[in-house]
C-alpha cells in the first residue's frame, strides 16, 4: 500500500504457535506475493512411531503423495531409523486441516482392519512450551473448553522433549471430535499486528528479518499481505 507522502507500508501479522527455519520463511514470504488474497502459512509439527509413519506415507509413497496433492499443504518427514519421527506440515489453516483430517482418517482405516472395537486416534502435536499456556488457558479454562466441546481427550506435557524447548499435546478421540480439537487449538492463537513502513525493498526485507526473529526465538509465524 502506498502512502500519501510516497512511502509504502505493509501489516504483518505475527503468530507465534510454531517453529520453522529461514529458508522456509523465505519461501513462503516469496509464495504469498503471487496472490492477492490473504495468505496465512502456518506450520505444525506431529511426533509419529514409525509404524505411523510408514502408514501415511504407504507403498511407493502413494498415500504421502495423495495427502499433498489434494490438501495443499507441504508434508515432510524427517530422516532416520530412530523410533519417532517428526512430520512437519505447513500451509494454511484449511489445508492443514485437510492433510490432518486425512492423516486421522488413514489412522482410523488402520485400525478399522485390525480391531473389532475401533479404540481412539491419538496423535502428538509437537507445540513450543512458551505456547502451551495459551491452550491451558488460565486456571485449566481453555483446555477444559476444548475438551468440553469437542469431546476429544488433550494431555499437555508437564515436561519438555528431550534436548528441546517443546512439549508433546496429546490429543486422542473420535475422528471428528479431534479434527475439531486441531481446529481449536491453531484458530484460537493470538495474533499481532506490525506496520512496517518505507520502500517496497525495504518492507520485504524488514518482513523477512522480522519473522527470522520471532521464528528463532519463540517458534512460529504467521504472514499475511
Amino acid at each position: 500500500m502506498m502512502m500519501d507522502n510516497g512511502t509504502h507500508h505493509s501489516v504483518v501479522q505475527l503468530n507465534t504457535t510454531n517453529s520453522q527455519n529461514m529458508t522456509t520463511i523465505q519461501q513462503q514470504h516469496n509464495e504469498s506475493r503471487v496472490s492477492s488474497e490473504p495468505d496465512h502459512f502456518l506450520t505444525i509439527r506431529l511426533l509419529m512411531q514409525g509404524k505411523e509413519v510408514g502408514s501415511i506415507i504407504g507403498k511407493r509413497g502413494d498415500n504421502i503423495k495423495a495427502i499433498r496433492e489434494e490438501s495443499g499443504a507441504r508434508i515432510n518427514i524427517s530422516d532416520g531409523t530412530t523410533p519417532e519421527r517428526i512430520v512437519t506440515m505447513v500451509g494454511t489453516i484449511e489445508t492443514l486441516a485437510k492433510a490432518f483430517g486425512m492423516i486421522c482418517q488413514k489412522f482410523e482405516d488402520d485400525l478399522k482392519q485390525t480391531c473389532t472395537t475401533i479404540p481412539p486416534i491419538t496423535l502428538r502435536l509437537v507445540v513450543p512450551a512458551s505456547q502451551c499456556g495459551s491452550i491451558i488457558g488460565k486456571g485449566g479454562a481453555k483446555i477444559k473448553e476444548i475438551r468440553e466441546t469437542t469431546g476429544a481427550s488433550v494431555q499437555v506435557a508437564s515436561e519438555m522433549l528431550p534436548s528441546s524447548t517443546e512439549r508433546a499435546v496429546t490429543i486422542s478421540g473420535k475422528l471428528e471430535s479431534i479434527e475439531s480439537c486441531f481446529r481449536q487449538i491453531y484458530e484460537g492463537s493470538q495474533d499481532r499486528h506490525v506496520t512496517i513502513s518505507g520502500t517496497p525493498e525495504q518492507i520485504q526485507l524488514a518482513e523477512f528479518l522480522i519473522h527470522s526473529r520471532i521464528a528463532s526465538e519463540i517458534g512460529g509465524i504467521l504472514i499475511t499481505h
